[in-house]
């Protein structure tokens, strides 16, 4: 997305360029334009992002040219002043960004401008199991794996903060965890967020959780610096996002705040279950707490895991029970999901022939609205 900042202030250009760049855009300086030299028509920009100091009326000019020549703007100005905010919006801005704000809010703005979940290929998906074994932690890998295939990579963050087991299942050894990127000052930022990622032969590059339990291992006062909060997870994802083309994220069914902002900013969330009455039952309580977090039905996609199990309740039940159709079906694969695991492989890498690696192959290509 090529970004231009329309600004007359050189410092506030710069604060602007440093949050782009936080947030996984370049802005060189060739694309700050003072707004008395702007032609918005002929710069060929996917979005302006326009200074209102020091001269509002001048910026608000700007505004309007920007917003004729079909491209939307984000205006950035005080947060004291409500008449040049609406007056910023009613000459076409998009979205208003007060100057305070654009360290924590400005990677959800340009989230939302890239249009409802982002553009095609900067997709985010949730995995939540309804229970302890529903699967779902092998469910986003082997997704996560899929994806990077097919669409050139994909991140894979390990959201389970006490118990997530996704490097396991990589067999991989990371350096850095979600942990190193937490609690500093000013967040995370682009080049802190791809260093800490752990790549994985099959394209999947890992965001993982913490090693062990930190009560077990840090002082309270270093616990306190490097909490994983709702922030911290938001600005994550938009880093993802930014970093494309696809992002998986395994979700401990905890329901904590940052745990449910993950599920507020995910495009579809995964709730996977098996088909036996323990599973429905907290399937139905998870139910109950994705829609007090504010996650709709039209953003789950129910997927039904270990299908063909023996004395498996019927799919039509889980239906009925939940009130939802099931999105997917994958078959229980007991010989291949296991061999894969011990070696630490994603069963679509190694068993591709199998019949769940065939099943998760067609629940990635589902979410992604294809036929395979």
């Amino acid at each position: 997305m090529r970004i231009f900042i329309l600004s007359d202030s050189d410092r506030q250009a710069a604060q602007v360029a440093h949050a782009l760049a936080r947030n996984g855009y370049e802005c060189p300086p060739d694309r700050v334009v003072p707004l008395n030299g702007a032609r918005p028509a002929e710069l060929g920009a996917d979005l302006f992002v326009l200074c209102l100091r020091p001269d509002p009326e001048r910026a608000l000019g700007a505004c309007g040219a920007a917003r004729a020549a079909g491209v939307p703007v984000v205006a950035v100005g005080p947060m004291d002043d409500p008449k040049l905010i609406l007056r910023a919006l009613r000459v076409g801005a998009a979205e208003y960004v007060t100057e305070d704000e654009l360290g924590t809010e400005f990677g959800a703005v340009l989230a939302r401008l890239r249009g409802p979940g982002g553009a095609p290929g900067t997709k985010v998906y949730a995995v939540l199991g309804a229970s302890g074994g529903s699967g779902a932690s092998t469910v986003a890998v082997n997704v996560a794996a899929v994806l990077a295939r097919d669409h050139g990579g994909c991140t894979l963050i390990d959201l389970k903060l006490e118990t997530g087991d996704l490097a396991a299942l990589l067999d991989v050894q990371p350096q850095h965890t979600i942990a190193d990127l937490s609690g500093g000052y000013g967040g995370p930022d682009r080049a802190m967020f791809e260093q800490a990622l752990t790549a994985h032969g099959s394209g999947v590059r890992l965001l993982a959780s913490p090693r062990r339990q930190a009560s077990a291992i840090r002082s309270r006062s270093a616990l306190a610096r490097s909490e994983v909060t709702a922030g911290t997870v938001r600005e994550l994802l938009d880093l993802a996002r930014a970093a494309g083309p696809h992002t998986v994220a395994e979700v401990s069914p905890t329901f904590r705040e940052e745990q449910a902002e993950a599920l507020r900013v995910a495009d579809a969330v995964l709730l996977v279950i098996r088909l036996d009455y323990t599973s429905l039952r907290n399937a139905r309580r998870a139910l109950e707490h994705l829609d007090a977090v504010g996650v709709g039905r039209d953003r789950l996609r129910l997927v039904g895991n270990r299908h063909g199990q023996p004395h498996g309740l019927p799919p039509a039940y889980a239906e009925e029970g939940l009130g939802l159709k099931l999105f997917h079906l994958i078959p229980d694969d007991p010989g291949a999901m296991n061999a894969a695991t011990n070696v630490g492989e994603p069963v679509v890498v190694g068993l591709p022939k199998a019949p769940a690696a065939r099943g998760l192959r067609q629940l990635a290509a589902a979410l992604c609205g294809a036929a395979r």
